[in-house]
């Protein structure tokens, strides 16, 4: 179920089993595979959205459109 976020980046994101779905503000839509819970959790908590995930998920979790 995705989720919206407040992000200049991302619009919304999705977890599911081990898997974090990204939307773009442009439409696209990224899966990262591998992600702990305890990252999307994170995530969530930030106080920037597009900043963590870049530098957590986006970094060590390569990306499959």
């Amino acid at each position: 179920m995705w989720q919206p976020v407040d992000s200049s980046m991302l619009s919304a994101v999705a977890y599911e089993d081990g898997t974090l779905h990204a939307k773009y503000k442009n439409g696209k839509v990224y899966s990262h595979p591998g992600v702990p819970q305890e990252k999307f959790h994170a995530l969530m908590a930030s106080p920037s959205k597009g900043e963590y995930f870049n530098k957590h998920i986006k970094t060590q979790h390569p990306a499959a459109r």
